[in-house]
């Protein structure tokens, strides 16, 4: 099987983590037998990491709607260097991204490493925008 590269929300060409902001998306409603997880590391300094959730109608350009993340995580995690977090993200909610709440000199990455279909393939996680279904290998 082929390697599956990770779809990333801060950190390796998609958004800064090195400043507060919000990810981007990451679509994983292609994912149908299991929950994926957001895995979001801490390389150095301190930062608070949310986990936000959308589960609104994909517009014409094919992004979920702006004023309807919601934060999962309570207002966020507390990372210290070296830090590695993994939490499972529900189906139900088909769009995913971090936000760095608060940022001390920190380097967030963050990433959904792959979805698992119904046949058991291992596949990617789609970028927004939304243009078609994801195919897996």
């Amino acid at each position: 099987m082929p390697a599956i590269a990770p779809t990333y929300s801060h950190g390796n060409n998609a958004a800064d983590g090195t400043v507060v902001g919000a990810g981007k998306p990451i679509y994983i409603g292609d994912g149908t037998t299991s929950n994926p997880c957001m895995v979001v590391v801490c390389k150095v300094g301190t930062a608070i990491v949310a986990l936000q959730g959308n589960g609104g109608a994909i517009d014409s350009t094919g992004n979920p709607p702006s004023d309807e993340w919601v934060d999962c995580s309570n207002g966020g995690y507390s990372l210290v260097p070296g830090q590695t977090l993994a939490k499972f993200l529900p189906l139900t909610l088909p769009f995913w991204r971090t936000y760095i709440v608060q940022n001390t000199g920190a380097n967030v990455v963050s990433y959904v490493p792959g979805l698992r279909s119904t046949t058991g393939d291992f596949g990617p996680a789609n970028r927004i925008p939304i243009t078609g279904t994801q195919s897996f290998a």
